[in-house]
């Protein structure tokens, strides 16, 4: 493998001075002899080195003050996990490690993206890191392939964004300046007619009212977006030993930014070495493959089973003859504890008449979900297996974006999965106020 090899290279220098040493005290014995020894010494030490997993950060900075330091974190949880010394610009910095990895290096401010803060993925080797300590985002960095791989899957993904980007400003430039005045007096008159499914008529009539300009950009929008997939599919498989395609294919199945679906993860992941597969991304990857299809509307909903802050064992189940609104949130997600004042007006007006709420929460650590369902004053039963976006219940129903809510009947079918509050108020208030959906 070509870790084994930067372990190899790491190392040489040092390996050199102590061979040096061995030298003068072995200079009368036959020289012969003495090479014979000397090369099974070099193979004995590079042997041991290899094994070590050594990563060596070094580098030059400019506009970098007298003294400061940098962080290396972790890229998922923020959290810092060593810290290192700057002087006068200069650095070295070794740490274990075994295999390739992304950190989050930043500075002691951590402010503001482009200057405070880079993602990078190190090696066990020699990376080099030069450019401006004011602009962190912006250093250069050599010597691990790792890094030149995700640059180079990062810049294909940043175009494709900027373009489609672009295409959404001018869609939105080309627009019928009347479009909202002409959207709400449909849903009006769709009310008035007493229409069966609002949100599922307006869901598929999103551009009813769009311009023939804005159907052209939109075509554009789609165009690009179907050539996705293929593009990252060919990345990854071309990259089948590395742990940057790793790393990919796991946010493939575990963050909202999804582009390939379950089967071409699956021919992917097959295609893995052994040891990328013997990794925890490895394995949370066929987790993720394993799990069953994703319930949609008009499904019954998959059970499950989670605790109370109490330790009280609660099945979704439990609710059946009850509508039940089931809120994805945790308790540091800002538009979801928004959304309570909300919800709990929602729950007051209906409970009394078979309306009830399950809060499931992707959070890690049980005293921030105490707090915050104390603080946002959840009366409604409250679960978790505080395993954060690896939830069973998120991977069940496929939460990647909270807030997020499903919408189940008296028999436990669901009819409304969404992100939007209004579209799911709307589903309860059609149930209570007519007879039934």
């Amino acid at each position: 493998m070509a870790i084994k090899i930067f372990s190899i290279d790491t190392n040489y220098f040092a390996t050199q001075l102590r061979l040096n040493s061995i030298v003068r005290i072995l200079s009368h014995i036959n020289m012969i002899k003495y090479s014979i020894f000397a090369a099974l010494l070099i193979i004995a030490l590079h042997s041991c080195n290899s094994k070590q997993g050594t990563c060596i950060l070094e580098g030059e900075l400019e506009n970098a003050k007298e003294t400061e330091y940098l962080y290396l974190g972790d890229i998922e949880n923020r959290e810092d996990l060593d810290s290192f010394l700057i002087k006068k610009g200069r650095f070295e910095y070794r740490f274990n490690l075994e295999n390739p990895k992304q950190f989050l290096l930043h500075n002691s401010r951590m402010k503001y993206e482009a200057r405070d803060m880079k993602q990078i993925w190190l090696e066990p080797t020699i990376v080099k890191l030069t450019g401006n300590a004011e602009f962190l985002g912006n250093l250069n960095v050599t010597g691990s392939k790792s890094h030149e791989e995700f640059s180079s899957f990062r810049m294909f993904i940043d175009s494709i964004e900027n373009q489609i980007r672009l295409l959404q400003e001018e869609f939105a430039r080309s627009g019928d300046p009347m479009r909202h005045v002409k959207t709400q007096a449909l849903i009006d008159s769709l009310r008035n007619a007493n229409h069966p499914n609002l949100n599922e008529y307006m869901r598929h009539h999103r551009d009813i009212f769009n311009t023939i300009e804005q159907n052209q950009i939109q075509s554009k929008i789609d165009s690009i977006n179907n050539l996705v997939p293929s593009l990252i599919k060919a990345f990854l498989e071309d990259h089948l030993e590395s742990y940057v395609a790793l790393s990919i294919l796991h946010n493939e199945c575990y963050m909202n930014s999804r582009h390939l679906n379950k089967r071409e993860i699956e021919t992917i992941y097959k295609a893995f070495s052994t040891e990328l597969k013997d990794t925890e991304e490895g394995k949370e990857i066929l987790d993720y493959i394993n799990l069953p299809s994703v319930p949609q509307i008009g499904d019954f909903a998959f059970d499950f089973a989670q605790q109370t802050p109490a330790g009280e064992l609660v099945r979704l189940s439990d609710f059946k003859g009850s509508v039940l609104l089931v809120d994805f949130w945790a308790s540091n997600c800002g538009p979801c504890r928004a959304k309570h004042k909300d919800i709990r007006n929602l729950y007051s007006k209906y409970h009394n008449q078979g309306f009830d709420i399950l809060g499931v929460s992707g959070d890690t650590e049980k005293s921030s979900w105490v707090n915050a369902i104390s603080e946002d004053s959840l009366t409604w039963t409250n679960v978790s297996d505080l395993k954060g976006w690896n939830n069973e219940a998120f991977l069940i129903y496929d939460v990647k974006m909270i807030p997020s809510m499903l919408l189940l009947n008296t028999e436990g079918k669901i009819i409304e999965k969404s992100i939007y509050w209004d579209q799911v108020k709307e589903q309860v208030e059609s149930f209570f106020n007519s007879s039934g959906i």
